[in-house]
């Protein structure tokens, strides 16, 4: 049951990555929510990463960064035109009027217009094609040739080729609108001089090889900064598990999140 549900993990953060033309391999393998930290070693061995991150309140990540991420509205104007001078110059003019009613919009929001932020995008497609990229833009000072390089980029990245002679569409202008937030700051903590005990064993599965092992489970609170532990082992908190791999390495930083390095 465990293989089963990393698999599907696994896959889905292959389509956020490799379908994206990224090398997970090359990445840091970012554990959060509830039961991510549980089955982050082994998903993180599986894609070929060398380290797993795990937040300190990586139970309630998703609502952390809610409170810490800018208020954001997205505006959007359907075209379906090719991408010419002709049809940057109309989408500019989109772009303006979106521009307008995201201040409109904004005004309660914001304590003055020069508090929203702007980024103006085309979703840029080849003719014939279903689905479009959304490639940043430069309203008035962006050429075809400009906007063009910038879409076979990200089209040789996001599908690994780019198609020279096929004509290339606009088929929507967007705004996204911002207001910056007041960030969160980090939490920092005293070094811990000692090392913890575990409150308690216990009996674990960890796989076909290895069979039944018991290991010592720790109590989030007990852990501190500076602390390094070597797997096998579990640590609790209020919501949620982390298990750390035979072999990995666990260390935590001075806001408390931490860091395994795997075999």
């Amino acid at each position: 049951i465990i293989s089963l549900l990393e698999q599907n993990l696994l896959h889905a953060v292959e389509e956020i990555s490799v379908k994206r033309g990224f090398n997970p391999s090359k990445f840091t393998l970012v554990a959060a929510g509830g039961a991510g930290p549980m089955h982050g070693v082994d998903v993180a061995r599986a894609l070929g990463c060398r380290r797993v991150f795990v937040p300190r309140d990586a139970g309630v990540f998703c609502a952390l960064g809610m409170l810490d991420s800018d208020l954001r509205l997205d505006f959007t104007r359907v075209m379906e035109t090719a991408l010419t001078a002709d049809g940057l110059i109309g989408a500019a003019r989109q772009t303006d009027t979106l521009i307008e009613e995201a201040k409109k919009e904004l005004t309660e929001e914001a304590e003055s217009i020069s508090d929203i932020q702007f980024e103006s995008v085309l979703d840029l497609t080849y003719k014939g094609q279903m689905r479009a990229l959304g490639i940043p833009w430069n309203p008035g000072k962006d050429d075809v040739d400009a906007v063009k390089a910038r879409f076979e980029t990200q089209h040789q990245q996001s599908y690994g080729h780019i198609k020279p002679i096929t004509p290339i569409r606009l088929v929507a202008t967007k705004i996204v609108a911002s207001i910056p937030a007041v960030h969160l700051e980090p939490p920092s903590e005293t070094p811990n001089e000692t090392r913890p005990e575990p409150a308690s064993t216990r009996r674990v599965f960890l796989d076909n090889k290895n069979s039944w092992q018991e290991l010592p489970v720790f109590q989030a609170s007990q852990l501190g900064a500076g602390n390094r532990f070597m797997g096998p082992l579990i640590i609790e908190c209020e919501t949620t598990t982390t298990f750390v791999g035979l072999g990995d390495e666990l260390s935590v930083d001075s806001a408390g999140n931490y860091t395994i390095d795997l075999r």
